[in-house]
């Protein structure tokens, strides 16, 4: 339904993601250990926090693609998905909620 550019910087926003979750799972493997040997505790605050920020920014970042992407191909996914576009007029789909439903 979108172009293949678009699409593509979606995968690797979402990948962004998905690497900060990675992360999670470390910090808390670290924190795991940390219950045995304090040092790992350190690593597991500092790569909690590193990866809290990382996620928190890679999350905003994901959804302002999504949002944008949605916003230019509107009628586009519309049309896809089987909701009448009126033509040459600006559509706004608060009237149509089965876009949303969808």
């Amino acid at each position: 339904m979108l172009p293949e550019k678009t699409r593509a910087e979606l995968r690797a926003s979402r990948a962004r993601f998905d690497a900060a979750l990675a992360g999670s799972v470390w910090a808390g493997c670290y924190a795991v250990l940390g219950c045995l040997w304090w040092p790992a505790a350190v690593a597991a605050v500092v790569t909690g926090l590193v990866v809290w920020r990382r996620g928190r920014r890679a999350a905003a970042v994901h959804a302002g693609l999504v949002e944008a992407a949605v916003d230019v191909h509107l009628r586009t996914l519309a049309g896809e998905v089987g909701v009448a576009v009126p033509s040459g007029t600006p559509w706004e789909p608060s009237g149509h909620r089965c876009v949303w439903t969808v």
